[in-house]
């Protein structure tokens, strides 16, 4: 009986289900694109919105949550994890325009764009990307530890 469990424990995290039922799974992946002006480099940061249910907005079904949970990872170009924002956020349904796929945040306004889970899981398997970039002093460098939890809270649809 005891192997049984450990092997269903084995099997649920590699298929990526979180273990701990406080955290929340993500099933969606967005990237943001900052609509409107962009300084300097801001084009080759692209932050990648993980969340735990559709960006659906206050314009949707009745059954939609007024908040979902997510997490923001800000990309170096798609290709490798710049930093991994402190902690989980919540976003407001009032706060998503869905039919213009319009997301404000932080006091920013983005147009995102699903993409499918599988481009969060590469950026989590490979965080430091393809490219070669200098990261001097990068204050909030992803560990492994913040890495690996969420790759764990990435549940294929």
């Amino acid at each position: 009986m005891r192997q049984a469990r450990v092997g269903l424990m084995g099997l649920v995290l590699m298929m990526g289900v979180c273990a701990h039922a406080d955290e929340p799974s993500f099933r969606h992946a967005y990237y943001l694109f900052v609509s409107g002006h962009v300084e300097s480099c801001g084009d080759c940061y692209v932050p990648l919105l993980l969340t735990g249910a559709p960006l659906r907005g206050d314009s949707q079904a009745a059954d939609a949550p007024p908040e979902i949970d997510a997490q923001v990872i800000v990309t170096y170009e798609r290709d490798s994890i710049w930093t991994i924002a402190a902690g989980p956020r919540r976003i407001a349904a009032a706060d998503v325009d869905a039919s213009a796929r319009i997301l404000r945040m932080d006091g920013m306004k983005y147009r995102y764009q699903e993409v499918p889970l599988e481009e969060a899981i590469r950026l989590l398997r490979n965080p430091m990307g393809t490219m070669p970039i200098s990261r001097p002093g990068l204050p909030d460098r992803p560990t492994d530890e913040r890495v690996q939890s969420l790759l764990k809270r990435c549940v294929p649809p």
